[in-house]
């Protein structure tokens, strides 16, 4: 009997990690609802771009006659990416809803992607750093710009 509430104990010893284990699934459950499994290191590279967006651009406005660092467009930064992850999501459903082999998502990705290396092109551009002019309008082209 002594023996069958040791193995007690340490079963309620461990049901915190139940709870935090039921978590994390119902976590990666809704992930994989509304970003799907296949393009995480897509997405992955779309944050690393965002980083490197923001650590250019808050170096471009500190350069001398540069439009200056203000929080409200450091504030940008949660909203943008609040928004790609809206948008993400939607185009990952939007995949789902109509049929596989669409790739909304990884078009919506490819796009958002592009956007943001367009970005740090150009604050590479304010730092003083000569960018090959021809990729800036062919990149612009690409994304739909002029």
């Amino acid at each position: 009997m002594r023996y069958l509430e040791q193995v007690w104990s340490v079963f309620e010893s461990l049901g915190f990690l139940f709870d935090l284990k039921i978590v994390g699934a119902a976590a990666f459950a809704a992930y994989s609802f509304l970003f799907g499994v296949d393009g995480t290191a897509a997405m992955l590279a779309l944050i690393a771009l965002m980083v490197i967006d923001l650590i250019t651009g808050t170096l471009a406005a500190a350069v001398p006659g540069g439009p200056g660092i203000s929080s409200r467009r450091a504030a940008k930064t949660p909203l943008k990416f609040a928004v790609y992850l809206m948008l993400i999501s939607s185009a990952n459903l939007a995949d789902s809803a109509i049929f596989e082999g669409l790739y909304i998502q990884k078009t919506m990705i490819a796009f958002l992607a592009l956007t943001e290396l367009i970005s740090i092109l150009e604050n590479s551009g304010k730092l003083g750093f000569g960018i090959p002019k021809k990729l800036l309008k062919q990149l612009q082209i690409y994304r739909g710009g002029k």
